[in-house]
């Protein structure tokens, strides 16, 4: 419990220090999904999706 408690704090130190806590927030939030994306294919686009594209593109 204690070294929670210490990692936690340990964090949030490093986040108030401005680009290098902005930097490690940045990579925490962003590289699993990164990570996530890299491997997976690209998305297709459903029918429906198509349909709704179509409309939205004519009315612009």
């Amino acid at each position: 419990m204690k070294e929670a408690f210490d990692n936690s704090r340990f964090m949030s130190k490093m986040l108030e220090k401005g680009i290098v806590g902005k930097t490690i927030l940045y990579i925490v939030t962003h590289l699993p999904q990164w990570l996530y994306t890299m491997d997976s294919e690209a998305p297709v686009m459903s029918s429906s999706e198509q349909i709704a594209r179509a409309i939205f593109e004519k009315q612009q």
